[in-house]
């Protein structure tokens, strides 16, 4: 049997869960792992962290043909936007839901249905492009690469945080405040440690 003895002062609360599963010791341990190197919170790395919200301007538009791609929880997959199944607006409709156009370089990060898929909206795809209230569209600032904050959530490391924060019985959900608490190695640091553990892993198979 598993059990873990956790300092409440030790541990800045991601979450509104106090069940066994939450703290369970792979999830502790990972976080101790991450807080040995130079680490940061996401909302300190960040210039925005948003989602528009607002459910009722779904109902002011609607999907045709061909238009902008309307980016849904679903085409948000294994690190990349799958645009086969999309759904279209139009450029009216893209006006209207200005808080939620994607930009070049900016994560996007699945807060319902299947939560924690990310991906990052890369410089060579066609622009304009926007989302559902689902998706958190995160822009880091000048302290963190985005392609590599990107992978990082795709990591082990990341998943395990990520997998942590869901709330709701039925429909789980993500909310911001709790990705503005993920707390992110620093690069430089986990470039060196990933040398560190590949000279390692080569020494011993010598």
């Amino acid at each position: 049997m598993q059990y873990s003895i956790v300092n409440w002062k030790d541990h800045e609360p991601t979450s509104l869960r106090l069940d066994a599963e939450y703290y369970r010791p792979i999830f502790l341990q990972t976080e101790r792992q991450i807080k040995s190197k130079e680490w940061d919170y996401l909302e300190n790395l960040s210039e925005s962290i948003k989602s528009f919200g607002a459910y009722s301007l779904c109902n002011q538009f609607e999907y045709i043909e061909k238009g902008i791609p309307f980016l849904r929880c679903k085409d948000i997959k294994s690190g990349r936007i799958d645009f086969s199944d999309v759904l279209y607006i139009s450029h009216d409709a893209n006006k209207l839901l200005c808080k939620s156009e994607v930009k070049p370089k900016t994560v996007l990060f699945t807060m319902s249905g299947t939560v924690g898929n990310s991906a990052i909206a890369t410089e060579e795809i066609k622009y304009p492009i926007n989302s559902n209230q689902d998706i958190a569209k995160i822009v880091t600032n000048r302290q963190l690469n985005p392609y590599y904050f990107s992978v990082f959530l795709q990591s082990s490391y990341g998943e395990k945080q990520v997998s942590r924060l869901p709330v709701g019985s039925v429909q789980q959900h993500v909310f911001l405040w709790q990705l503005e608490k993920l707390i992110v190695p620093n690069e430089d640091a986990a470039n060196k440690w990933l040398q560190t553990q590949t000279k390692e892993a080569v020494s011993c198979c010598r």
